[in-house]
């Protein structure tokens, strides 16, 4: 069980325990409202793990040691088996990451370019190698093709390395 506690300035509760969503509020300045909240949702803040490590995307995913979490569109997303940054440059605000799991992907789409080192400690805690694509999108339907023939991620790093003219330095872990 996973839980984003509400507080006097935020005013949503929400948790998932694996199969149900919860997404609850105590809308406005009524504290009577938040603590009767916080008593009905009581069990869940004392067995559940609170989420506080978060991508500032909208809307916003939570980060924890087996995955991801978005309580607004319901995604639960596990391990996933690599990561791609994508239009990430010296000049960009915002940057994307692709998380590939072993048959699909989700996309995380911008995420403030200060919270890189959040993303980069998160894969390294799960273990996850992080690749940064460059500036460009990343031809996601082409690695899911790639991935469902039967090629491997070193093969598939390969091809995008070779098609650089460039330098290979971007698709360096």
């Amino acid at each position: 069980m996973f839980y984003s506690p509400c507080t006097p300035t935020d005013e949503w509760f929400e948790a998932y325990d694996g199969e149900t969503w919860i997404r609850d509020t105590w809308y406005g300045n009524n504290m009577a409202l938040y603590n009767r909240l916080l008593e009905k949702h009581k069990h869940i803040v004392e067995t559940g793990t609170e989420v506080t490590e978060k991508l500032s995307t909208n809307p916003i995913f939570y980060l924890h040691d087996a995955g991801a979490l978005c309580f607004e569109d319901k995604v639960a997303l596990g391990t996933p088996e690599i990561a791609f940054i994508s239009r990430l440059s010296s000049f960009t605000k915002t940057f994307d990451v692709v998380l590939f799991f072993k048959e699909t992907h989700h996309e995380i789409r911008a995420i403030p370019r200060e919270e890189i080192g959040t993303l980069e400690n998160w894969c390294a805690k799960l273990g996850v190698t992080l690749y940064n694509a460059g500036p460009d999108p990343l031809p996601v339907r082409l690695i899911l093709e790639a991935r469902a023939g039967g090629e491997s991620w070193e093969a598939i790093l390969d091809c995008f390395a070779e098609s650089e003219n460039d330098s290979d330095s971007d698709w360096e872990p």
